[in-house]
């Protein structure tokens, strides 16, 4: 009783000074000292706060450490007079959901053998199983990111279908006698026009312009001058049909006849 008389300061003091001095009515003991104290000026509402504080907690597995957490838990528990018995449960139900998949955890909650102490050992190597499991699965996609981003080619099975396709597109070069530089169909019979060619053999390419009309398909006609070009700049051969090939325009008539032919690519 004198250490807690000696340490009351201001109107703590004065509350407990009369029956401190007094010889008729004196504490009995400290603790009904204290009890005075307690009755007089202590937090009544703490009891409340701190189960409203307890309920709204929950486990941040990102930012909140665990034995911080178990920690403020356990405080919160003591304040809110909450048995020893009745803290695992208590506790576990500030997980997120699904975080114990392998019920091991809520197990424990209701068996009377497993210790709060344990049950706390427990809950911390889960945490940090998770955690160290998420930072191994994000270093490992990382890599994987940034050699995609980085592939100077496509895949080769989408590559093979862009030249499928651009194959399409081209057709092999046809040499005839004929004035016109190429002759190429189009939806206006009526219209001739210059588009820009280019020929290739083998990965070697030459531009030119082209004469287009409507009659020739999608053949590109030369004269044999420029035939004998296109050879030299592409190192490719001339060859002969099997037989001539009538060319005509979109009325029908005849714009000559092609004996010998190019094999190469053509772009327009």
């Amino acid at each position: 009783m004198i250490v807690v008389f000696n340490r009351a300061r201001g109107l703590a003091r004065q509350l407990i000074k009369s029956r401190y001095m007094s010889e008729e009515n004196p504490f009995s003991s400290a603790q009904e000292m204290l009890a005075q104290l307690e009755a007089v000026f202590g937090d009544h509402h703490s009891f409340t706060a701190a189960h409203r504080f307890l309920g709204s907690l929950m486990f941040d597995i990102k930012q909140d450490d665990i034995n911080a957490f178990i920690a403020r838990v356990s405080a919160l528990a003591d304040e809110a007079n909450i048995r020893i018995s009745q803290r695992r449960s208590r506790l576990y139900t500030k997980l997120p959901p699904g975080f114990g998949f392998t019920d091991h955890l809520r197990l424990a909650t209701v068996n009377d053998r497993v210790s709060f102490e344990s049950f706390t050992r427990s809950l911390t190597t889960a945490v940090i199983s998770r955690k160290e499991g998420f930072a191994y699965r994000q270093k490992n996609k990382a890599p994987k990111r940034k050699r995609k981003r980085e592939s100077p080619s496509p895949p080769r099975h989408r590559r093979e279908r862009s030249e499928r396709y651009e194959a399409r597109k081209e057709d092999s070069t046809v040499v005839c006698a004929v004035p016109q530089v190429a002759q190429i169909g189009r939806s206006e019979p009526s219209k001739e026009f210059t588009v820009p060619v280019e020929v290739k053999n083998d990965g070697i390419g030459l531009k030119t312009k082209a004469l287009c009309d409507t009659g020739a398909g999608i053949y590109l006609s030369m004269t044999p001058e420029f035939a004998q070009r296109v050879v030299r700049s592409l190192k490719g051969k001339i060859m002969k049909l099997p037989k001539p090939l009538q060319l005509a325009d979109f009325s029908g008539t005849s714009r000559g006849v092609v004996t010998d032919y190019i094999r190469a690519s053509l772009t327009i």
